[in-house]
């Protein structure tokens, strides 16, 4: 298995159809633990295993927390990972809900999507602020062809008001799994038809 870190960083890099279908299956693997009072709070690429028959895995529940509960872990400390950390982590809000995984896997959708982070900063005061503006520019901004359907998706993750993400990882999946129904490749010429095939098709992500 690779962790999804690597294989963001391969040659070339992953179609947007890899890259949702993945986002899907982990937010459906995150669902799972939404519904039963589950928060990771720390997604991040290196936390995703994926196999060669293109199956996820998500690991290190270390930071996770059962809504309204036990803690599983202890932090004096902001936690999370900073690039992925929602509004509410960086304010540093100790009872955060499935919209902050919500937040993680849009990060990690617009990455995959757009090769670059949403939001960034030469220190993390400065990515903080970044990340509470909301000054959101979309994935296509960066100069990447990218479906309408999964831009709209990726965005909605990223908004700056909780209530306006989807409600956890079940309705990010749904929302991905419809965009994946509309034909990924109309914004894609022939070159990336064939770097589509050749990640897909070992992944087992064509049928």
């Amino acid at each position: 298995a690779h962790s999804l870190e690597e294989l963001l960083a391969t040659a070339p890099p992953p179609p947007a159809a890899a890259v949702a279908g993945w986002v899907e299956e982990i937010a459906r693997a995150v669902g799972y633990a939404h519904g039963r009072g589950v928060v990771h709070r720390d997604l991040k690429p290196a936390n995703v295993l994926v196999d060669e028959a293109g199956r996820i895995r998500v690991v290190d529940f270390g930071l996770a927390r059962v809504q309204e509960g036990t803690r599983l872990t202890e932090s004096l400390a902001t936690v999370g990972t900073p690039y992925y950390m929602s509004p509410e982590q960086i304010r540093g809000e100790r009872e955060v809900g499935p919209e902050a995984d919500v937040w993680a896997l849009g990060v990690l959708l617009h990455v995959g999507l757009a090769g670059c982070y949403p939001f960034e900063g030469a220190n993390m005061v400065q990515l903080g602020a970044r990340i509470l503006s909301g000054h959101l520019a979309p994935p296509s901004d960066h100069g990447t062809p990218i479906p309408r359907a999964l831009e709209a998706v990726c965005v909605r993750c990223l908004q700056t008001d909780p209530s306006q993400r989807f409600a956890n990882g079940e309705a990010l999946a749904d929302a991905l799994a419809a965009a994946l129904r509309e034909p990924f490749a109309k914004s894609a010429g022939p070159r990336s038809l064939a770097r589509a095939l050749f990640w897909l098709v070992p992944l087992g992500l064509l049928a």
